[in-house]
């Protein structure tokens, strides 16, 4: 069942990456984020924002999420975090394949009608 969080719907990108959540991220990190044509505040609305969570996984001892969600510009992204101490570490993000698409799209539609 996916964590119902805060929205987070910014015009505007932030100055420095990784800002608003306590992200552990450094220069390859966020090279890497952006090998993948995707912004570290793009993965910062993800991890923050009403995201469906698609997959749990433990990779060399370490736990990991995925979660797709809707950035405040309307892309969908896929983005891959582990949590290490009290601090988030963004794996990657990426544009999810077509299947994931319609699986959050029908999510986001099935939450929005029990909104009402």
């Amino acid at each position: 069942m996916a964590r119902q969080r805060k929205s987070l719907a910014r015009a505007e990108p932030l100055e420095e990456p990784w800002t608003i959540l306590n992200i552990d991220g450094d220069a390859a990190n966020i090279r890497h984020v952006a090998e993948q044509d995707a912004a570290p505040e793009e993965a910062e609305e993800i991890v923050l924002g009403d995201s469906m969570e698609m997959d749990f996984d433990v990779v060399s001892g370490e736990e990991r999420w995925s979660y797709v969600g809707e950035t405040g510009y309307g892309r969908l992204l896929r983005v891959l975090f582990t949590m290490r101490s009290d601090r988030v570490r963004v794996v990657t993000a990426f544009e999810p394949s077509p299947l994931q698409k319609r699986i959050f799209l029908r999510w986001k539609v099935e939450r929005q009608g029990l909104s009402r």
